[in-house]
């Protein structure tokens, strides 16, 4: 069974994506100064194990349910126990490797290589097998990302503001991040020894908790398949089971999507928290920066980049709406919806054009609330709105891209990897890289409302400027990507 993985992982692309994502934190850990890399390397290192464990895990049981493997599995001779450690190897492999190839280049001496494997080798099950306990109830990927956001926001995060030092709390030493920050640390410097003590008994007993409780939600709502959660999405998409032999499009196919698309959001309050998640990120910036502002102090002036703060929100809602459509997109691909459309009225060019079309209205409509609501600077109504329309472009671009690149959701999650990397870009640019050399990174069309936000709230004229070639690189790899997403579709 590990083999099997192993060579499903690898035809998936998660080992090709795992490589070059090390590559580029290798990289972006040698740009940094001498003294950073420690700490910035642990936390590269702890998302790997979290991130195989939150995202992967879940779509690769998702995709293997919608496939029928999970179907097949449960009436073979293969048992619960092994399928899960099967999966908890082979992604354990995938994070161990990344791991110690980031750490080997994060020090100019050889860090405490042994330690940090054996850390890993804990962490990475112990977030497998909650992945599992999240994910074994839903028949969308989707639908699990919407739900897991505050269970998922509560178990990872607070550890990590405590490590950089902004939250002080033994309460944090209950939760499941804080024994993999702190194991992982002692994989480059000594720590106390009570603390590695507390970090290995912790995963010990953490992976084999969790392992029974993921074995039971295993078995519970896959093998006997009890209490699922229906599955929904935008477009009119539903669950197998639920679809049976309705019309798919009628003769109206925008309007039959619509109203498919208004009943599923009236059906599941989640995907309201599509919408409400880039406003709830507004208000945790506008507090929550000014905050981190007075605690860091004179030695990281977080105020002289709060116009690139605000601009960079302006991606918040363009990115989440991308992403979950891409995602919808794939999963329409898997379950044979989209062949209907194409073969339909509708044709791959309506199914496009109404994608785009919904996706940029309700980018557009969060995102100027989402600007606005940050206030951490005073910014004219004009900027908002010229920023909101040019940078909510993003969100239709995203979703093409992920339905063009990926054949699967496993793959779509693996390249929003690297789109989330190419999201966060230009900004790292903006505040680190001089004109003229940072325009290089204008071939990234999200480059250009960021930049004109920051220049147009400095009182900059040539802010329009840069919103005409944000418009104009959207739109060039907007039809590119539509292009080859409407061959894959054929």
């Amino acid at each position: 069974m590990v083999l099997a993985d192993i060579r499903l992982q690898v035809r998936y692309g998660l080992y090709l994506v795992y490589a070059i994502l090390t590559g580029i934190f290798i990289v972006g850990l040698q740009l940094r100064p001498a003294g950073l890399r420690t700490d910035l390397g642990v936390l590269v290192i702890v998302s790997n194990p979290t991130s195989l464990g939150f995202y992967f895990i879940a779509t690769l049981i998702i995709f293997e349910k919608t496939e029928g493997v999970l179907d097949a599995l449960v009436v073979s001779s293969l048992t619960v126990r092994d399928y899960l450690l099967s999966k908890a190897v082979t992604l354990s492999l995938i994070a161990i490797s990344s791991g110690v190839l980031i750490a080997l280049f994060v020090r100019s001496t050889t860090p405490r290589i042994a330690i940090l494997i054996i850390g890993i080798a804990l962490s990475a099950p112990l977030f497998v097998f909650i992945g599992v306990i999240g994910v074994a109830r839903f028949d969308s990927i989707n639908q699990y990302f919407l739900s897991s956001v505050v269970w998922a926001g509560v178990l990872f995060v607070p550890p990590i503001f405590g490590y950089l030092g902004f939250v002080h709390s033994p309460l944090l030493y209950l939760l499941p991040t804080k024994p993999v920050l702190l194991i992982v640390e002692a994989g480059f410097r000594p720590i106390a020894h009570w603390k590695l003590l507390y970090a290995i008994s912790y995963l010990l007993i953490g992976d084999v908790v969790a392992y029974k409780g993921a074995k039971l939600a295993f078995e519970k709502y896959i093998v006997r398949g009890e209490t699922k959660r229906p599955s929904v999405g935008f477009g009119g998409r539903i669950s197998t089971r639920q679809r049976g032999n309705r019309e798919l499009v009628p003769s109206s196919p925008w309007k039959a999507m619509a109203r498919a698309d208004f009943r599923n959001l009236i059906r599941d309050p989640l995907l309201w928290f599509t919408f409400l998640t880039p406003l709830l990120l507004a208000l945790m910036v506008r507090f929550g920066v000014p905050w981190l502002a007075t605690m860091a102090g004179p030695a990281i002036p977080l105020h002289q980049y709060y116009s690139l703060i605000v601009g960079s929100m302006a991606l918040a809602a363009p990115g989440i709406f991308g992403f979950v459509i891409g995602i919808i997109v794939l999963e329409d691909r898997e379950q044979s919806v989209l062949t209907a459309y194409v073969t339909s009225p509708l044709s791959s060019t309506g199914y496009l054009g109404y994608r785009f079309t919904t996706t940029y209205l309700l980018s557009v409509i969060v995102t100027i609330p989402t600007v606005w609501l940050t206030g951490l600077i005073p910014v004219p109504p004009a900027i908002i709105v010229g920023t909101a329309a040019v940078s909510s472009l993003t969100a239709p671009l995203f979703a093409f891209s992920l339905g063009a690149v990926a054949s699967n959701t496993v793959e779509g999650i693996a390249v929003s990897k690297f789109a989330n990397i190419i999201m966060l870009g230009p900004s790292a640019v903006i505040a680190l890289v001089p004109e003229p050399i940072q325009f290089a990174i204008g071939v990234l069309p999200m480059y250009w409302p960021v930049k004109a936000f920051v220049v147009g709230v400095g009182g900059g004229g040539e802010w329009i400027v840069y919103l005409l070639l944000g418009v104009c690189s959207h739109g060039i790899a907007i039809s590119v990507f539509g292009w080859w997403f409407i061959r894959h579709a054929k």
